[in-house]
This record gives structure tokens, C-alpha cells and sequence, in this order.
């Protein structure tokens, strides 16, 4: 299962059958998803916040004008099963020289599996973003 407040119900959930540890699952009847460039994972349903009360600026950045709501979560669509993987959040997600994008805790959790390697840091390094 994947949800956060603001959705009020699932936004994923894994089929019956259907479970990867590695997965959160496909939408959830009537939710919509969608991968920003930024690898930001973005989602529309009947059942999500209508606002923040008392609190326009926080909705204007958080859901836009057609209903998309940004989780501040990084993720993408799995080929193999169609499933959203998350894989950190947005706003950590760097991008390389050749514009492609890479995850740090992505990476990190990747090579903490390896026997002689007890702890993992990744960061970018001389760019700007």
C-alpha cells in the first residue's frame, strides 16, 4: 500500500498474489499516477484533499489546478509488472552531466546487500543540482 493524508484513501495497493518487496503496488481503482520529469510521482483522485485549511499557498504548491497532487516522493513505473516503485524523495533525487536522474537512498540501500560494506553515502558533487 502507498497513501499520504492528503489522498484519504490508497493511492497504490498490490494486487492479490501480486506482492514485491520492492513495489508499492499499481493504482488503486479511480486514482490516476503520473512520473514528473523530476521523477516526482504525481497522482489525481475523487478522494483527494480538496485544501489546506486556511492555507491557499501551501494548496497552490502542492496541488495544481487539474487536480494533480505531488507527493514529494521520487519513483517510476516498473516495465516488468507495472508496479510504482519509490525510490526517495524528490527533493533529494540529483541529476548527472547526461541529465539523467539517480536517487541517493536508491543507491545507498543497493549497496548496503554487498557483505563488506556496512553503511553507504552517495552525493553529488561541483554542480549546482
Amino acid at each position: 500500500l502507498y497513501g499520504q493524508t492528503e489522498a484519504s484513501v490508497f493511492i497504490t495497493q498490490h494486487p492479490h498474489g501480486e506482492v514485491y518487496t520492492d513495489t508499492v503496488g499499481v493504482p488503486t481503482p479511480g486514482v490516476e499516477l503520473k512520473i514528473a520529469d523530476t521523477g516526482e510521482v504525481f497522482y489525481r483522485s475523487p478522494g483527494s484533499f480538496k485544501e489546506y485549511y486556511k492555507n491557499e499557498e501551501a494548496t497552490k504548491s502542492t496541488k495544481d489546478d487539474e487536480g494533480w497532487v505531488a507527493t514529494g516522493d521520487a519513483g517510476y513505473i516498473d516495465e516488468k509488472n507495472g508496479q510504482l516503485r519509490i525510490i526517495d524523495r524528490a527533493k533529494d533525487v540529483g541529476k548527472l552531466a547526461d541529465g539523467s536522474l539517480f536517487a541517493p537512498k536508491y543507491v545507498e540501500n543497493k549497496m548496503k546487500f554487498y557483505p563488506n560494506i556496512l553503511e553507504a553515502v552517495v552525493f553529488g558533487s561541483d554542480r549546482e543540482n
